[in-house]
């Protein structure tokens, strides 16, 4: 044990900073130390209150084609991606190999897939989102085997801006 030459408190040797007050075995105080009874601490009353959360901005629509039913394109923002990169585990290779001795669809393989393309799917929205995307245009997969086993999953398509209903005032 180790006493505080601030506070006096009496501190484990396993600590370095007195737990009361945050000063070190030597006597310098951590200028970033604070108590949750700090005086220094605004009452609750007296702290901002947080601005209410925004509601989540809506997801882009994504489709095949190369445009949106009933609304014009109004800006293309550029090609917008989400990659992934799978392998199957270990028990889902040892299934798969099972199922191919004797044919047929190899569900171990397909759930693989399906979860790479639902992933690469999710990250090309979010990066849509994040380029302030109104739909995703042209959209397709890729996939790229670049070692055995490990297949690269590729979601893309346009960005786009879009007005409002065809032959509306977009307000603008």
């Amino acid at each position: 044990m180790w006493k505080c030459k601030k506070c006096g408190e009496r501190v484990e040797n396993a600590f370095a900073v007195c737990w009361n007050c945050g000063t070190s075995r030597d006597g310098v105080e951590d200028p970033s130390f604070r108590r949750e009874t700090d005086d220094t601490t605004p009452a609750p009353e007296a702290r901002p209150k947080p601005a209410p959360p925004r509601p989540p901005a809506p997801a882009p629509i994504v489709t095949t084609g190369n445009e949106v039913s009933g609304r014009p394109i109004t800006g293309y923002l550029g090609v917008v991606r989400g990659v992934v990169v799978r392998s199957p585990g270990i028990g889902q290779s040892f299934l798969g190999g099972l199922k191919m001795m004797v044919g047929g669809n190899i569900e171990s393989f397909a759930e693989v897939c399906d979860a790479a393309r639902r992933d690469a799917f999710e990250r090309m929205v979010k990066h849509a989102a994040e380029v302030g995307a109104d739909a995703v245009i042209g959209m397709r997969y890729d996939a790229t085997e670049f070692a055995q086993g490990v297949t690269e999953v590729l979601a893309y398509g346009t960005a786009v801006k879009l007005g409002g209903a065809a032959g509306a005032p977009t307000g603008g």
